[in-house]
């Protein structure tokens, strides 16, 4: 099959001032009139033209899936007790290699774990992410900006230098627990505190106080680059407490996502 091309939609006729992104694939566009309404435009080929026609489905309200991102531990179930607390539904990721999860020979690495949760950006998204799941959240809103509506980002450890901030080496006792984890996702991640600020999605940080893998610096020096953020701590909380707190959590999530509605 000939590739598929798209000429651009001319949208002056609409007079609404609407902000356009066509998503991957140029397939799709997402829109955005600033006053809280979403529209898709789906582009379709039409067969017996010799140019492309254009099929428009315009959607108020349009639903905006969740994608729910463990940290290290891997588990795909990590986030369910959260997610039914909060009434949300989405996607459960689980990475291959990590925790107690098994190895897929095509992941090898960070950038696999991205690639593969971009493979789900087709449509706007929310991203809720643990621990080293943040710092792939904050990659996919900047590979696709327009997509990523709002982020929570729960202890993240990833992103800025967190070791800087005051983290403790948590590579042993992971080890320790998972010892047929991939060796890689011990190895350095990079800074992207330089790219932070360009990240327009709403995010909220969830902390815990008592939290020695991603302490509350953390948590402080993420929400001064990300522009629009909110940091909540909980007092007497670790590196655990989407699990031990969930209650809480999922209030804090559920009111969050709900704002874009």
């Amino acid at each position: 099959m000939a590739a598929r091309l798209y000429e651009p939609l001319a949208l002056n006729s609409l007079k609404c001032g609407l902000s356009t992104a066509w998503g991957a694939g140029c397939e799709t566009l997402s829109i955005d009139d600033q006053q809280g309404t979403d529209y898709a435009i789906v582009a379709i080929p039409i067969a017996g033209f010799v140019q492309p026609s254009l099929f428009i489905d315009m959607m108020t309200s349009c639903a905006t899936q969740t994608l729910f991102l463990p940290g290290a531990g891997g588990s795909a179930s990590f986030w369910k007790p959260v997610a039914d607390l909060a009434g949300l539904d989405g996607v459960f990721f689980g990475w291959p290699g990590l925790g107690d999860e098994p190895a897929n020979p095509q992941v090898n690495g960070l950038d696999d774990l991205v690639d593969m949760v971009l493979d789900h950006v087709r449509e706007p998204v929310n991203i809720v992410a643990q621990s080293m799941g943040g710092l792939i959240a904050i990659r996919l809103a900047l590979a696709r900006p327009m997509m990523v509506k709002r982020l929570v980002l729960v202890v993240t450890s990833g992103g800025v230098p967190v070791a800087d901030l005051g983290g403790s080496d948590w590579r042993a006792d992971y080890f320790a627990a998972y010892p047929g984890a991939a060796s890689w996702i011990a190895h350095p991640t990079e800074d992207l505190s330089d790219r932070i600020p360009s990240i327009d999605a709403a995010a909220l940080l969830i902390w815990g106080d008592n939290d020695p893998i991603s302490p509350i610096a953390v948590g402080e020096r993420l929400s001064a680059l990300f522009p629009n953020a909110q940091l909540c701590v909980i007092p007497g909380a670790d590196h655990d407490l989407a699990q031990t707190h969930a209650e809480i959590v999922a209030n804090m999530i559920e009111r969050h996502l709900s704002a874009a509605m």
